[in-house]
């Protein structure tokens, strides 16, 4: 947007060179042209720089997680910003937590204590488009991601 900006400041500036948007229009294609050239390069750059998640625990979209599970674990490809996490939701499948959240000494491990119910659907967010404290050490987001996961049921009686 600065780009394009300064390009019509331009316009409005020469408009003695330039009487009407019209006679302006040719700059703008070829703005528009260099833009678009160079975007999937720009868009691949940025890419590279947003943190994303490696693995979790439990794994995203499991069926059978162990309702005795202590914690769920994040691990991100990069170092985090230290206390800085947007675990997202509420209601009745949000897991319920039991103590505070936090990395581990290399800020790539975040880990939240929780208590989870046997036979149960759960459902949370890493950071949403509101809420976007997981950042990396450099201050970029990770894109929102949406978390599900099922508890097994509880085994009844002696095996």
């Amino acid at each position: 947007m600065g780009d394009l900006s300064e390009l019509l400041a331009e316009y409005e500036s020469h408009r003695d060179k330039y009487p009407t948007l019209e006679a302006f229009s040719p700059r703008l294609v070829a703005f528009f042209k260099q833009y678009a050239q160079g975007f999937a390069e720009k868009q691949k750059a940025l890419d590279s720089q947003k943190p994303k998640v490696v693995s979790m625990v439990p794994a995203n979209g499991a069926t059978d997680v162990d309702p005795n599970l202590g914690s769920i674990q994040v691990l991100f490809d990069r170092p985090m910003s230290d206390r800085s996490w947007s675990m997202v939701g509420g209601g009745p499948h949000y897991p319920e937590t039991t103590g505070q959240p936090h990395y581990d000494e290399s800020r790539k491990t975040w880990a939240v204590p929780v208590k989870l119910k046997p036979d149960w659907s759960y459902e949370f967010m890493l950071n949403s488009g509101t809420y976007d404290a997981f950042r990396s050490e450099e201050g970029v987001p990770l894109e929102p991601v949406t978390v599900t996961f099922r508890t097994r049921k509880e085994k009844e009686g002696p095996e």
